[in-house]
């Protein structure tokens, strides 16, 4: 079986809760790293999933835990 993994890019348009929207997307079930950044995008996760599908659930949790109208991109990794 092999694994899906993802980056996702997330801008915080709030600067100042970075800090508060990492820790919850730490929490989301699929997230296994997460990076400050600097530039454009403010935090660079690492999504890990079982398959297509659940990697979609995933990024879709991570827009529902969205409160600081944050924006992110997803870059899929081959395997």
């Amino acid at each position: 079986m092999a694994i899906t993994l993802a980056l996702v890019l997330v801008h915080c348009t709030v600067p100042d809760r970075r800090e508060a929207v990492e820790k919850r997307a730490r929490r989301v079930r699929g997230v296994v790293e997460s990076y400050a950044t600097s530039g454009v995008y403010d935090m660079l996760l690492k999504v890990k999933a079982e398959n297509e599908a659940a990697l979609s659930d995933v990024i879709g949790n991570l827009k529902k835990g969205r409160r600081h109208r944050g924006n992110s991109h997803e870059h899929r990794l081959p395997p």
